[in-house]
Parts: structure tokens; C-alpha cells; sequence
């Protein structure tokens, strides 16, 4: 059964409920939670790997050493009201995302900070924890993130406009929200025997319910697989098994296309009688006279 999120009677509300299609956030420091039907407008992720560079004397390129790959993710969504009532919960909605920019403090005054305010975006495939299983909720499978930036932009555009209720109150008709974050993954990221992307619960990563194809000459993808039909096979022989099982098949194709070949030549009329006379002319004989 859908869990029931938003409850404003807007057809939109059912069918964000239905699909799970709404971007949910966890504040860890507060254990809050706020959720948006997705009107996605834009949706980014840029996976970018930092260096240290070293210049030495006498070699033009330098030494490269890696340091780390981040995984920053910036997505922008609108949040219309179709009431007076929707554009009240939308502005509430937003209260409680910038209040999620904040940190939690410990004792009753705010001068000792005891925890960030790390958050947990869930948007379906697309921006999930891999290893949390299926719950649409940022709570249990939410990706893990420092929020860099959160902007609310209230439209006053004249065809949106706002709901007027009277002295002083008013509630934007949409709003558009942009937010920028990165990553912190929990689990493990990169390339093992049996261990990260080659691991059950990592070959989707980062989208998710998708036809990831096979890394072709990977030992450690050959590792992975050998486990998992209960070979046991140590690197090199992975590797090894690997090697035999392409030379097989290039032997298969290589028979193949001789045999195929070699068909159409000997079905052609008087071929053996055409080289046997070719080849006597070469020894110097002329099978139509009988003299050298």
C-alpha cells in the first residue's frame, strides 16, 4: 500500500503517493523530516577526482597522486498550490527545510554545538542510499549529504502571483527551491575482488534498478563472478579462466568462418581438376601434350 505523504486533495497528491515521486529530507541533528511532490525543473550530479600534482625537474608531466573523487548533486524543483490551504503546508514545507541548514546544540543554550546539520535526500532511484533497501523515505535510505546551499525563490511572476488572506499575509501561488549538496557515502566505493562495485548490492551504483554492463577483461569482475557461481577461483585463476574462455570462442569463430569458407570453394565445378593442372605447370609438365 502507497504511504500517504501529502493529504491536500490535489489529484498531484495521489500520484505522488502512489508512484513514491516526491523528494524527501532527513535532519539528522533535529530527526525531522520534510517531504516535496517532485516537480523536478533540473537534476545534476558531477563526479569530479582532485590530484596532487607534482612538478619535478626534467619530466614535463607531472606526478600525479589521488587523492579522492567527490560526488556533488544539485537539483531544482517547483512547489505549487492549487489552494489557499497547499500554499500554507508549501511555505511550512519550506520553514522546515532552511531550518534544516542549521545545527543541533546540546543544553538549553546555543553555545555548544553537538551535532552538524548533516541531512538524508531521498528522490527515488536517483538519490538514494545503495545498500538501504527500497523505503521511498529519506529516514531509513536516504543519501547521506552536506548541504552546501538551499535557495527558496517565491514567484512574482504576474500569471502565479500569491493568495492574499488578509493584512500583511501572503502565500506564493509556486516557489521554486534549488539545492546543491554533496555526497557522503557509508559504504565502501571503487573497484575490489567481491567488494564495492563489484559487490550484489553495489552494481547499480549510483542510479539504481538499471542494466549495468558486464566490465569486459576485468579480473576483478571475473573474481566476482567466479564467487558468485561458487568456483572459489583465486585472482590468477580468474584471470586465467577468463584468457581460456576468450581463446575458445576465437577458435570457435575462427572454425566457423574457415569452414564456411572452405564450402564455397569446393563446391565450385572443376576446381580440383583447375589446381591440379596449375600445379603441373609450375613443375615445368603440360598435362595436354604429356612433355616436359
Amino acid at each position: 500500500m502507497a504511504q500517504e505523504i501529502f493529504r491536500d486533495g490535489d489529484a498531484s497528491d495521489a500520484y505522488a503517493n502512489q508512484r513514491a515521486l516526491y523528494l524527501s529530507f532527513f535532519h539528522l541533528a533535529s530527526n525531522g523530516e520534510v517531504n516535496f511532490k517532485a516537480f523536478i525543473t533540473s537534476y545534476s550530479e558531477t563526479f569530479s577526482s582532485e590530484y596532487n600534482m607534482e612538478h619535478v625537474f626534467g619530466r614535463n608531466d607531472p606526478i600525479a597522486t589521488f587523492k579522492h573523487t567527490a560526488r556533488r548533486i544539485s537539483v531544482s524543483w517547483s512547489v505549487p498550490a492549487a489552494s489557499l490551504q497547499e500554499a500554507k503546508t508549501n511555505l511550512g514545507r519550506c520553514n522546515r527545510l532552511a531550518q534544516f541548514m542549521y545545527p543541533g546544540y546540546s543544553g538549553r543554550t546555543a553555545g555548544t554545538l553537538s551535532k552538524p546539520p548533516l541531512m538524508k535526500i531521498r528522490f527515488a532511484n536517483l538519490i538514494k542510499n545503495s545498500i538501504r533497501g527500497p523505503d521511498p523515505g529519506a529516514r531509513v535510505s536516504g543519501l547521506l549529504a552536506a548541504v552546501n546551499a538551499i535557495s527558496i525563490n517565491p514567484s512574482f511572476d504576474d500569471s502565479s502571483g500569491f493568495f492574499d488572506e488578509g493584512v500583511g499575509r501572503i502565500y506564493p501561488k509556486v516557489i521554486t527551491i534549488n539545492c546543491d549538496f554533496t555526497a557522503l557515502h557509508e559504504h565502501d566505493l571503487g573497484w575490489g575482488p567481491n567488494t564495492g562495485f563489484n559487490s550484489a548490492e553495489l552494481q547499480n551504483f549510483p542510479f539504481g534498478q538499471a542494466n549495468t554492463p558486464r566490465v569486459k577483461n576485468s579480473p576483478t569482475n571475473d573474481i566476482a563472478a567466479a564467487a558468485n557461481a561458487g568456483q572459489n577461483l583465486s585472482p590468477d585463476a580468474a584471470v586465467a579462466s577468463m584468457n581460456a574462455t576468450e581463446a575458445e570462442r576465437a577458435n570457435e569463430e575462427s572454425e566457423r568462418a574457415f569452414g564456411e569458407t572452405e564450402i564455397t570453394i569446393l563446391g565450385d565445378a572443376g576446381f580440383e581438376e583447375d589446381l591440379e593442372s596449375a600445379i603441373n605447370i609450375l613443375e615445368g609438365i603440360d598435362p595436354y601434350i604429356g612433355g616436359n
